[in-house]
């Protein structure tokens, strides 16, 4: 089994590093802010570069922006840092500086910022020839994932799995895989569904996942109602076509309902990835009956977390089949 890209991680690149600045009193706001930065407030220095980004309370301004942030990060500001690192390393408003965006991100990981570490992680294991470092991208991924990232547990997970910078672990590699589909990552409840349903592909002694092929449709379930979200949920719903035809119709709902629950409980507890889940399976009568009232229930749920922006398409569809009176 390959590492999947780490190019398949959904970054973002201006929507995230721009801080949200309400929209009432917005010049007030910036007028106090502005006073603040020029007293040498890192906080409102970074405040100060995000409206100059975001346009708020004066127009847009990319080089007074960098100027503010470049100030904040100066004085150890984590999220200018961070944001210093995205604008350079993505050309988001200026020419793309990939050795500069490194060095930010690399002082925001230092100071513990979750999102950089992942970046560093990923740069460490699939960036430039110079900066690979295997065992280096396992210890970020794995400060990211204490801050409960899923995708640094996920690649935490895959890293043991295939021994890259590290023995081969299989319990330690289902272990993070576990942690990451267990509170709503498609990515990682694909790689367990096939993992349980095929027994996986591992060479050499102790490293077989066992054959559990009720539990990996059980993830299979869950990660294939991510499909206009990851790849991963593409290949699980193939991946669950194949298999049912293996199983019996008992198994087929058995596991059905059971992904139906797990979904329901944690989307209960307002878990948006699970809150998407569910409304996919209402939708498709996939382990519940067809109700496109909770469908249209969970995915606007979803979506008002702010962490789904595919449950917006996902509403649009909804709408489409519903009648007026729903």
């Amino acid at each position: 089994m390959k590492i999947p890209s780490l190019l398949t991680i959904t970054l973002g690149i201006a929507s995230a590093i721009y801080l949200t600045i309400p929209t009432a009193r917005a010049e007030e706001v910036t007028a106090a802010t502005k006073a603040a930065a020029e007293k040498g407030s890192a906080e409102a220095q970074y405040q100060l570069g995000t409206a100059y980004l975001k346009g708020k309370g004066q127009a847009k301004d990319m080089a007074e922006a960098i100027k503010w942030l470049l100030k904040a990060a100066e004085q150890g500001q984590v999220d200018a840092q961070y944001a210093l690192g995205r604008i350079y390393a993505y050309g988001a408003g200026v020419p793309q500086n990939f050795a500069e965006g490194l060095k930010w991100y690399r002082k925001a990981a230092e100071q513990n910022h979750a999102a950089a570490q992942l970046y560093m992680g990923v740069e460490c294991l699939e960036g430039a020839e110079a900066n690979r470092n295997f065992g280096e991208a396992l210890q970020w991924f794995r400060k990211a994932a204490a801050q409960n990232l899923l995708e640094a547990k996920f690649y935490a997970g895959m890293m043991y799995l295939m021994g890259a910078g590290v023995p081969r672990d299989l319990a330690e590699g289902m272990k993070w895989l576990s942690q990451a589909a267990d509170e709503g990552d498609v990515r990682s409840q694909c790689r367990l569904g096939v993992l349980y349903s095929t027994g996986g592909d591992f060479p050499g002694p102790g490293v077989e996942p066992p054959r559990d092929v009720e539990r990996g449709a059980v993830y299979l379930n869950l990660a294939a109602t991510g499909m206009q979200r990851f790849p991963e949920g593409e290949e699980a719903r193939d991946a669950l076509d194949d298999l049912e035809k293996t199983m019996s119709p008992e198994q087929i709902t058995a596991a059905r309902t059971q992904a139906a629950e797990r979904a329901r409980q944690a989307a209960d507890k307002g878990n948006p990835d699970f809150q998407y889940a569910l409304s996919a399976m209402y939708a498709n009568a996939r382990g519940l009956p067809k109700d496109l009232v909770r469908a249209h229930l969970y995915m606007t749920l979803a979506l008002s977390s702010g962490k789904i922006p595919e449950a917006q398409f996902g509403l649009e569809e909804l709408e489409k089949t519903m009648k007026p009176y729903q």
